[in-house]
């Protein structure tokens, strides 16, 4: 009984923690759509930067790259493709990786990470963002991961 307590207490923690990180990130997103607040379009990179620090030790290169490949894929033909479903389908994909995890700890991750990417997503939708600028976005985010440490775990 005792375990189980201290189980749900930890639960309970990383989720807290997973809501801040992921909120956070999406607080800081919302200032890229606000012209005056990012006059030259610095915050986008510090964002991405951020977003990069906070998956080191959480999620590996090759699981970023999996969705980065997509994205990737999907810019080369970007006259061919609907941006819209494109992001929406990308989005689908995490979904999926995010409830594959068992691992709360793993999961609180992904869930936080899905976040940006429906952010991402939205920001592309509201045509706030083109598909290029989509794909940069994700292109700093594992730029700085790699800078600061991330790495195959």
């Amino acid at each position: 009984m005792q375990k189980q307590k201290a189980n749900q207490y930890n639960d309970e923690q990383n989720n807290r923690e997973n809501k801040i990180w992921g909120d956070f990130v999406i607080e800081k997103m919302n200032l890229l759509l606000d012209k005056e607040k990012d006059r030259d379009g610095l915050l986008f990179y510090e964002t991405a930067e951020e977003i990069g620090k906070m998956l080191v030790g959480k999620i590996t290169m090759t699981q970023i790259r999996k969705v980065f490949s997509e994205i990737q894929k999907k810019s080369k033909i970007k006259n061919k493709i609907n941006p819209k479903q494109e992001v929406k389908r990308i989005e689908m994909i995490m979904a999926y990786t995010v409830g594959r995890f068992r691992s709360d700890k793993n999961k609180n991750d992904w869930q936080s990470f899905f976040k940006v990417v429906k952010k991402a997503g939205d920001m592309v939708i509201q045509n706030k963002w083109t598909f290029d600028d989509y794909k940069n976005f994700f292109e700093a985010i594992i730029a700085y991961y790699r800078y600061h440490g991330g790495r195959e775990q």
